[in-house]
């Protein structure tokens, strides 16, 4: 609990100094982005992505973008509706029964602009956009990726969703 609230408040310092944060990394790729991860393997050879929040329920009251492990399967919130971003995996997943007493972090570079929403971690820019780490192959470079990863695939030039049990790419139709 102490090393999230401290990884909380770094977050917030960066911030406010410059509407950007990076995460294991000291430059960015992009002016456009309010969060980017470091691209690079850890000391043991491996990639590393993000893992969704695993949810009993999706919230009603979520806003559209949002994205969450449920059921088996990861799902975005449309303008309306949720929307099935993988099939579900037949093994097991466990969801915590734990309550989140936290009240998670805002990254905005402006005011915040819709706070009532529950979130672990929300992202509010008009203008930037959530960089996701990049990965060469993550079937290869991924080792033993856990129910609700994602990142960007460089080899199908893909968003790259892990089930639990398949990965799933999302790309532009051609």
């Amino acid at each position: 609990m102490k090393k999230r609230n401290i990884i909380i408040t770094l977050l917030f310092l960066g911030v406010g100094l410059n509407a950007q944060v990076a995460i294991e990394k000291t430059t960015f790729k992009s002016e456009g982005s309010i969060l980017e991860f470091n691209d690079q393997r850890d000391s043991g050879g491996v990639a590393k992505g993000i893992i969704l929040p695993i949810v009993a329920e999706p919230d009603a009251q979520s806003v559209a973008g949002t994205i969450v492990y449920n059921d088996k399967k990861v799902k975005y919130k449309s303008n309306d509706s949720w929307v099935d971003m993988t099939d579900s995996n037949s093994g097991e997943v466990v969801i915590p029964t734990e309550e989140e007493k936290g009240e998670g972090a805002i990254i905005s570079d402006s005011a915040p602009l819709n706070t009532s929403v529950p979130a672990v971690l929300k992202l509010e820019s008009d203008n930037k956009a959530l960089l996701l780490p990049q990965v060469n192959d993550v079937t290869v470079d991924i080792n033993n990726p856990e129910a609700g990863t994602i990142a960007y695939d460089k080899k199908s030039k893909s968003l790259a969703i892990f089930n639990g049990e398949y990965w799933f790419f999302w790309n532009k139709k051609q």
